[in-house]
Formats: C-alpha cells, structure tokens, sequence
C-alpha cells in the first residue's frame, strides 16, 4: 500500500480517487479507486494509455522530476473525451522511487460524468484551496502559453516578412526579365512566332509583321500555315507542326518558301525548336527573309560561272601563248643554229682559213646572230616569269667567280668602246645561295646596259658587298654614262619601255633587259633601288639575302644550260689546217687508234649539213637519220660510241626513240645527247626523264657541242 508524506492512503483515496502511480520505466503501478472503473487492471504502461498535452514536453521519467512545478494534462489514448489534470510527486518507498499523479477529470459539462460511466461520488470532496491553487497554476500555464503563442507569432512574423522580401525581390527581377525577354523578342531582326502543337500562332514579334505584313491581332489565334501555304500540300492542318519539326535536321534550318498578305511568295528559312512542359508542347519558330542573300548567291553563281569561263579562256590563251612562244622559239632557233654554227665552223677554218675581211664579216653575223639569241631568251624569260613558272635552282654561289665570269663576257664590248672596267670586293667571306645562273644573267644584263650607255673613254664598275653576320649581299654595277632622269627611274623597269625614242633610235634593244632584273632580284627576294643623275652616271643596287632555301633541288643543277646572254668572249682565229700526218698528241679524244662513230638523228637539212660536216673535220664517223625509225633501223644494224638525237622529227620523235633505243641490246648506257631548238626548262626536263644523258638546246656552240660529245665518251671509256 503506498502512502505519501501526512496522509494516510484511506486519504489519498479520498482526497485524490483518479490518482496514477509509476515507477522509473512509466509502468502504471496503481490508481485511484475511481480510475479503476475506467482502467481496470492490469494496468499498462503511461504511454499505451495517456498521452500528454500539457506542458510541452516529451512522456519520460526525467520531464516527470524537471517539470513537477507545472499543471499536466494528460488524455487518454483510447477516449480523447477523457482528461485528467493534476502535478507530480514523488513517494517515499523502501524499494523504488514511484511517483503519483494526483489529478482529477477536466470536465466541461455534467454530461461527461455519466457519458464516462461514473457518478458524483466518485468525484473527491473539493477543498477551495486545491481550486485556487489549480486555478493560479492553470492561470500561470496561461500566460506562459500565450508568451510562447506570441513568440511564435514574433517569430512567424519575421520569416512572413522576409518571405515577402524575398517574394518581392523575385517579382522584381521576374518584371524585369519579363521586360527584357519582350524587348529581345521586339528589337529581333528575325521574326519569331510561338505556336502550340497544333499550330495555332500564341505569340509573334514585330518582325514577323515587318516580313508578312500582318498585324500580330491577325495573326492571333492563326494556324502557322496561314504563313506557309505552300509548304506541303498533303499535310493535315493538324499535323502541320510535326511534319515541319521532321523536316529539320541538326542545327540546318528549314528552308521553305513564305507567303505574305498581299500575295507575295519569297523564299526564307525557319529554325524551329520544341519545348515539352508536361503534356504541353510548345513550338518555337525562328523565320528569316533570305531573298537579298539568295539573289547574292545567284549573282554570286552566275559571276563564279563567268569566271570559270574567262579562266577557261584565259587557259586556253594562256596555252595557245606559251604553244606560239615554243613554236616561235622552235623556228627562230633552228635556223639561228645554222647561222651561228656555220659562222663558227668558217671561223674555225673547217672550211678552210678566212681571210681578214671574211673572218671580220663572219665576227658580224656571229654577234648579230648572238645577240637576236638573247633577245629571243629576253622574251621567253620574261613570258616565263609573267606566268610563275621560273623555280630558281639554289646552290653555294662562289661570288669571286662568279663576278669574274661576268666581267670576262662583258670585257669584248668594254674594251671595243676603250672603257675602263673596275671590279671591287668588300668583306665577301662566304658564298651566297642563289640560283648562279639567274644571278649572272642579272649581273651581266646591269654590265651590258652601262657598257652600252657608258661613252667611249668612261669608267664602268661591279661592287659586291656582304654583311659582317654574313646574313646579306649588295652587288652594285656602276658606270659613268648618259644617266637617268628621276621621272624616269620608275619607268625603266617596265617591260618594253625605253627612255625615249630618241635614245631608243640611237641604242638597240627591247627594253626587256632591267623588268628581267627586277623580276630575277624579286624571285630572290631581293630589292632592286638607282640613283642616277642625268650626264652623271647611275648605280643600280641589288641587295639580297644569304638564306639557304627551305627544300633544295632533287637533281643535281646542269651548269651548262646552252643560253646566251651577251656574245661570248674574243675567239682566237684558228691556224690553217696541217698538211703534216697528225700526231697522236694532236688528234682529239681517243681518236688515236679509231675515228669514233656518231648516230646523228637530224631531220632539218641546214643543221644536218652543219654538225655532220664539223663532226666529221674534227675526225668523228657520223650515220645520219632523219627520222626516229631510221635512227633504231641503225641501231639494230650498227653500233655507236655515242647518239645524237633532235626531238622534233616525222615518224618518230626523239623522245619516244630515245626510250626504244634504251630497250636495246647494248644501248642502256650509250651516252645520248638531245639536240633541240625546244629551249624550255620542260623540254630540258622531259629529255632526261626520257633516258638522255645530257641536253643542249639549239643554236649550239660547236665548240661546247665537242665538249659534251668528248665528256661523255671519257666518261664511257672509264666506266
């Protein structure tokens, strides 16, 4: 039985009747009597039965100790109706430390008494001292409840504050955005509709009214096919958006053409884009008019369409010139060939001695000849150079040698014209990379020029100079002649241009010579500058860089390109031939046990005269054919030390008998020489791809034909 300090349990009973007692796990240990007829035992534990509502705190047996001073209100799980009110206490027990809620029903109409199955007298007798103490905690739990009400309205009233805030904020920016987005859509130079997945126009921009001609209030509530009737004929209206939106590919737009109010087709382009919200789909269509570009690119195909056909035209031109030039060279070569190697052979004494008035006659034609030779390579050049078509040929240029070689071929008409010729070097260390023989046609045409302006008497001059890094090189030709007025100094370099006719009467030429120049220093990438004064002189300047070229040549350069660029040095006239038996020391090339014998395939009659005459005085046996057939009919008949072979002949031309010959039993190293007036570095290409040995182009120097025929049977006899 328990008891609690100065009361009996008799008294508890009744004085409290509805009274719970627990122990520290919250098992219900007892009740009041009256609280028996609602919780009968067994009793369970606090927290099946009751649930707290008042204070606010968890159902432990620590809150029971902590929150003794409060008024609890405890309902009951099972009948929300019923409520007891009361406070804690502590027992005093000898094996545990229980504690007794001493409450009694809160009820709020007399009904509940019955509705709860109890009767008055099982209520306790009121004390109006336990009322009024009831009554002060129950005022006390008040005011402390509404304190906590109102901090919590405090409380909801900053966050409703700062939601507003922030509410307001957001509203703001979406304002804004909202504003941006519709001056974006206005100010777009593209029309922009949005349309749902019927088609049915929602949203359009002022372009689209700039580029239909309808208001956005007609186009409301308008299919998008209004715009675009010819799109596809076969398409629901319903279906309309779905098809265009299979049309697209990738980022490429649409193009289809539009149809504006007044009737007008035009072509455009449409980008469209597909937005899913849910089951909702949103269409939009990006539409641009592209009639001013497509005009553009038909203008554009027609002026490419012309363009091709004035390249063709020009190609074709371009051929038929450069077909002209070859055949011009061709023709003009050949019978230069025959002039100049019968002016050499009659110098030679092949023919017997001349006597002074022949040889200074022959001298003439021969100068005369060389000279219409360089003209027509001045021609070819600079046609040459026009098209693109000169590659220089890099390699170590030995630049005292070179210069040397310049002033020797210069030195006939200097010293004719009693000039003085001055040769200067300074700090020239190194070789330079250029092509040689480009840059010594340069040279030599400077030199001519100041040969052929310098009076008789004056001086002339070449200055070369390299950089201390050895980075660049300036050649300086140099005279003391009629001089170049300043108006003038631009025009000097353009092709066929000379001074003035009066100068041009009075000293030949083509006026080819210095636009050479300026176009050899260019492909240099060099820089060509005069200074000149009239009755004072001139200096032309070329400076150029001494850079090694980025892919140098696969094949080894051929010095001995047969191109004349001024007469060549004075020739001492030969003595007349010996009557005497020639001794072995005399005779030429291994001549000594043999007459060596030549297969010459020429089919022009004046060169065949000339070459087989000269060969045959300078001790040689020649077979002539006049055609590529009969050059291999001897071939299989006879053998030769060495063939000549022209390449433009009937029948068969050199090229394709050079390759026969070639599949020859015993010609596969026969040393073969292409004598032709073809003078293009093709021509000399095309002749040693074709299996020749070597190449000299038309008119030959006899001399220098001897020294290719003795190099290459010395080579023959050695290998």
């Amino acid at each position: 039985m328990l008891s609690t300090p100065h009361i009996s349990p008799q008294q508890l009973e009744e004085l409290f009747p509805f009274y719970i007692v627990v122990d520290a796990a919250l098992t219900i240990l007892q009740v009041g009597p009256s609280l028996q007829k609602l919780l009968p035992p067994p009793f369970p534990s606090l927290h099946q039965e009751f649930e707290v509502k008042r204070p606010d705190v968890p159902l432990t047996f620590a809150s029971l100790s902590s929150d003794r001073h409060l008024l609890w209100v405890l309902r009951s799980r099972t009948n929300e109706e019923f409520m007891l009110r009361g406070q804690w206490l502590p027992l005093q027990n000898e094996t545990s430390n229980p504690w007794i809620f001493l409450g009694s029903p809160w009820l709020t109409h007399p009904k509940q008494i019955s509705a709860l199955g109890l009767k008055l007298k099982d209520f306790a007798l009121h004390d109006p001292a336990i009322d009024l103490l009831h009554l002060l905690q129950m005022t006390e739990q008040s005011l402390h409840d509404a304190h906590e009400i109102a901090e919590e309205l405090s409380r909801q009233t900053i966050q409703l504050k700062q939601a507003n805030a922030k509410l307001s904020t957001q509203y703001e920016a979406l304002e804004h955005a909202e504003a941006l987005k519709h001056n974006i859509l206005e100010t777009a130079a593209e029309g922009i509709a949005s349309t749902d997945k019927n088609g049915k126009i929602m949203i359009v921009n002022s372009a689209i009214e700039q580029i239909f001609g309808y208001s956005k209030d007609e186009l409301s509530a308008q299919h998008l096919s209004l715009l675009f009737p010819h799109f596809d004929n076969d398409t629901d209206a319903d279906a309309f958006m779905e098809v265009l939106y299979a049309r697209k590919h990738a980022d490429a737009p649409i193009e289809l053409m539009g149809h504006k109010k007044n009737g007008e087709l035009f072509p455009c382009e449409l980008s469209l884009g597909r937005v899913e919200l849910g089951e909702t789909q949103i269409y939009t269509s990006v539409i641009r008019n592209v009639t001013e570009r497509k005009q553009a690119e038909e203008a554009l195909r027609v002026r490419t369409e012309q363009l091709s056909h004035a390249n063709a035209r020009l190609d074709r031109a371009s051929k038929m010139k450069d077909d002209f030039l070859a055949s011009i060279s061709h023709e003009l070569r050949t019978p230069l060939n025959t002039i100049l190697g019968m002016s050499e052979a009659f110098l030679e004494g092949v023919y017997g001695p001349p006597n002074e008035a022949q040889k200074e006659s022959l001298q003439y034609i021969e100068e005369s000849g060389r000279h219409l030779l360089a003209l027509i390579n001045d021609i070819l050049d600079l046609s040459k150079i026009s098209a693109g078509k000169v590659e220089l040929e890099y390699e170590k240029v030995d630049l005292f040698d070179l210069c040397q070689s310049c002033m020797r071929i210069i030195r006939k008409g200097a010293t004719n014209k009693s000039l003085q010729v001055n040769f200067t070097d300074e700090g020239v260390t190194a070789p330079l990379w250029a092509d040689a023989r480009r840059l010594k046609q340069v040279l030599i045409n400077l030199l001519s020029n100041a040969t052929k302006f310098t009076p008789k008497g004056g001086r002339i001059g070449l200055r070369v100079k390299m950089t201390p890094d050895q980075q660049q090189v300036t050649f300086t030709v140099w005279d003391e002649g009629i001089g170049i007025s300043k108006e003038n100094q631009t025009r000097i370099f353009q092709p066929f241009i000379q001074i003035d006719s009066k100068l041009s009467r009075q000293y030949e030429g083509t006026g080819l010579g210095l636009s050479l120049v300026q176009h050899m220093v260019k492909l240099h990438n060099g820089t060509l500058s005069v200074e000149s004064q009239i009755g004072q002189g001139s200096q032309f300047h070329i400076t150029l860089p001494n850079i090694a070229p980025k892919q140098t040549p696969a094949r080894p350069i051929i010095k001995s390109l047969p191109r004349v660029m001024a007469p060549p040095p004075p020739r001492e006239t030969p003595p007349p031939p010996s009557t005497k038996p020639i001794k072995k020391k005399t005779m030429p090339y291994e001549l000594t046990s043999e007459r060596k014998k030549i297969l010459l395939a020429e089919d022009n009659e004046s060169s065949i005269m000339l070459f087989s005459r000269f060969l045959e005085a300078k001790q040689y046996d020649v077979t002539l054919a006049r055609n590529g057939i009969e050059a291999l009919q001897h071939a299989r008949e006879d053998s030769f030390d060495i063939i000549l072979m022209d390449i433009q002949m009937p029948k068969m031309d050199g090229l394709e008998t050079i390759g026969n010959l070639r599949e020859f039993q015993g010609y596969a190293h026969t040393p073969i020489v292409a004598l032709t007036a073809l003078a293009m570095p093709e021509d000399k290409e095309r002749c040693l791809q074709a299996g020749a040995d070597d190449y000299l182009s038309k008119p030959l120097n006899l001399q220098q034909l001897i020294s290719t025929i003795e190099k290459h049977l010395q080579k023959r006899s050695h290998s």
